[in-house]
C-alpha cells in the first residue's frame, strides 16, 4: 500500500483538524461561507463519507476541491456505505486525498481510511444496508496493512463506521450496535490509533468518547430536512495524547445559512411555494411584505409575518421580541424528567425541580427502576408542600406532565394539582420570539440566550441508555447524568427569566 505525502514544515508538531460526515441534506456552500468567515483556517479537513456525489453535482463543480483550498494541507475523505464503490473517484482534485486506497502522511501524522461499513456477522446485526460493504476479516486485514505503515508516526483512522461498542448505537432499523468489530479490536492493540474520526450513526453525531487507547469522535449529521451540519474542530498534537481528559473539541452545529430551510416552520413544501413566487433567499423573505408571503404560503398576513421576523432574526443573529411571552403565574416550579429509552412508557428515574418561591433546586432519583414509586411519592409530597402557583416544563408535547401523570396513575399515586395543570413553555414561545435558529428545542433556544451547558454532547436518549447500563452493571448513576438533568431545568429557568427581563427593558 502506497502513501500520499504532502510537504510540511520539518518542525510541524500539530494539526488543526476540521471534521464532518454524512452531509446528506445540508447545503455544502454554507460550509464554505462559514470557513471563509473564520479567523484561522484548518490545517486539514476530514470527511467521513456518504453522499459523496453531492460534492460533485456536475462536471464543473468540485466541492471537495473547494474545501481543500481552504485548508493548509487539503482534504482527506472516504466513501460511506451508501456510496457505490466507484464513488472513490469522486474524491479527487488538487490536494484532495482518498485515504482508504492510499493513506495520507503530513509530517509526523498519518491518516488511514476505512470506507463503507461492515457486512453483518450475525442476525442480531440486522440486514446489510448500503452498497460499499466489507467483511470484518477484510477490514482487519486492511487495518493491519495500513497501520504497519505508521511505525513511529502518529496515527488517525478516518472511518465511515465507528468501532463496535463506541458511539455506534443505531435506532433507525431497531436498536443495535453497528460498529466495526475489527476496528474495535485495533483500538485494543499495541499499535492503536490515537484518534478515530467516524460518522454513519446519525444519532451519535456530535459526541466523543474514549475507547481503549483511542479517542473516538463521531461527526455524523442527521439527514432530516433542515438538520444542522455537525462539525468538530480539534488540534491533534504530537505532544499531548488525545485520550487526555482535557483534550478539547470545539463542536459547531451549522444551520443552513443561505437557504429558506434554515427558518423554523419552513419545510420543502413552503420553500417551493416561496421560490415559485420569487422569494428564493432568506434576505428576500426578510424584506418581503406579509401580504406577499401570506399569498405564497396560503396563510394570513399576520401568520406570514412570523416567518419574515424569523428570517430577520437569522440575518441579524439575534432574537426578535414579537409580543410578551405568556408567562405562567409566578412563583413557578420548573420541572424536567428523565425516563426509560422508550420515552417513559416503562418508568421515570429522575425528576429535577427548581422552586422559584424558595430558590431551591433538588432532584428525585431512583437508583434503579424498582424505586420509581418511592421517587414519585417523594415528588408528589414536594409538590403538595410548595408555595409555587404553577408548574413549567418544555417539550412541545407536554411530555413531562403527561408522563408524570401516567406513571403516577400506574403507581396508584394521586397527582398533585400543580402537575395536572402544568404548562409547556414552548407553546407560547414559538409565537412570542423569533429566534435565529431553525429548532425551538430547549438546548438551541437557551444557548441562543447565553446559557452554557455542562454536557452539550448529551441528549435524553443517550442519558437514558447510560442509566440502564449503570443499573445493569450495578453501578451508581453517573454524576454527569444528574448534571445533564440539572442543566435542562436551569436552562429553562434562564430562558423564561431572560425573555421576561428583555421585555421589561423595552420602552
Amino acid at each position: 500500500m502506497k502513501v500520499s505525502r504532502v510537504r510540511a514544515p520539518r518542525n510541524l508538531d500539530s494539526l488543526r483538524i476540521l471534521a464532518f460526515s454524512d452531509c446528506r441534506v445540508q447545503h455544502i456552500p454554507d460550509l464554505l461561507t462559514w470557513l471563509d468567515a473564520q479567523q484561522a483556517r484548518p490545517d486539514l479537513i476530514l470527511y467521513a463519507g456518504d453522499d459523496c456525489r453531492r460534492f460533485r453535482p456536475d462536471g464543473a463543480t468540485n466541492y471537495f476541491e473547494s474545501l481543500a483550498s481552504r485548508a493548509t494541507f487539503g482534504l482527506a475523505a472516504v466513501i460511506g456505505n451508501d456510496d457505490v464503490v466507484e464513488s472513490r473517484s469522486l474524491i479527487s482534485g488538487e490536494r484532495v486525498f482518498e485515504v482508504h486506497s492510499r493513506p495520507l502522511q503530513v509530517g509526523p501524522f498519518i491518516i488511514v481510511g476505512i470506507e463503507g461499513s461492515p457486512l453483518p456477522s450475525s442476525p442480531q446485526d440486522g440486514p446489510p444496508i448500503g452498497f460499499t460493504l466489507h467483511s470484518e476479516e477484510r477490514i482487519s486485514h486492511h487495518l493491519r496493512n495500513a497501520i504497519s505503515l505508521a511505525k513511529s508516526a502518529h496515527l488517525l483512522v478516518l472511518s465511515h463506521t465507528p468501532p463496535r461498542g463506541s458511539l455506534d448505537l443505531a435506532i433507525r432499523f431497531g436498536r443495535r450496535e453497528i460498529g466495526s468489530v475489527a476496528l474495535a479490536a485495533a483500538l485494543r492493540s499495541e499499535a492503536a490509533p490515537e484518534v478515530v474520526v467516524c460518522g454513519h450513526v446519525h444519532s451519535q453525531g456530535g459526541r466523543s468518547e474514549l475507547s481503549g487507547q483511542s479517542r473516538v469522535i463521531n461527526v455524523a449529521s442527521h439527514d432530516f430536512v433542515g438538520a444542522f451540519l455537525v462539525v468538530a474542530q480539534f488540534t491533534w498534537s504530537a505532544h499531548e495524547h488525545p485520550t487526555s481528559p482535557l483534550f478539547p473539541i470545539d463542536w459547531v452545529h451549522l444551520p443552513v445559512l443561505g437557504g429558506l430551510l434554515a427558518i423554523s416552520g419552513i419545510g420543502p413544501r413552503y420553500a417551493e411555494r416561496l421560490v415559485r413566487d420569487g422569494i428564493s433567499t432568506m434576505e428576500e423573505l426578510a424584506s418581503s411584505a406579509p401580504d406577499a408571503v401570506g399569498l405564497a404560503l396560503g396563510r394570513s398576513p399576520a401568520s406570514a409575518m412570523l416567518y419574515i421576523l424569523r428570517a430577520k432574526a437569522a440575518l441579524e443573529n439575534q432574537p426578535i421580541l414579537i409580543r410578551r411571552i405568556p408567562s405562567p403565574l409566578p412563583p413557578r416550579l420548573f420541572v424536567d424528567i428523565e425516563t426509560d429509552p422508550d420515552f417513559g412508557s416503562r418508568y421515570i428515574w429522575l425528576v429535577g425541580v427548581f422552586d422559584e418561591a424558595s430558590g431551591e433546586f433538588c432532584q428525585f432519583l431512583a437508583p434503579n427502576p424498582s424505586h420509581e414509586h418511592e421517587l414519585l411519592s417523594s415528588f408528589a409530597a414536594y409538590c403538595d408542600r410548595t408555595s409555587c402557583a404553577s408548574l413549567v416544563s418544555y417539550s412541545g408535547s407536554n411530555f413531562d406532565t403527561n408522563r408524570l401523570l401516567a406513571r403516577m396513575a400506574a403507581n396508584n399515586i394521586d397527582p398533585p394539582r400543580i402537575v395536572s395543570e402544568g404548562s409547556d413553555l414552548i407553546h407560547g414561545l414559538r409565537y412570542s420570539v423569533a429566534f435565529p435558529i431553525r429548532s425551538y428545542a430547549l438546548k438551541q433556544v437557551a444557548a441562543c440566550l447565553g446559557y452554557t451547558f455542562v454536557h452539550p454532547e448529551l441528549d435524553g436518549f443517550t442519558v437514558a441508555l447510560a442509566y440502564e447500563r449503570a443499573v445493569a452493571e450495578d453501578r451508581p448513576v453517573p454524576n454527569e447524568l444528574l448534571e445533564y438533568n440539572a442543566d435542562d431545568v436551569m436552562s429553562l429557568v434562564h430562558t423564561l427569566r431572560t425573555l421576561e427581563a428583555l421585555w421589561d427593558e423595552l420602552p
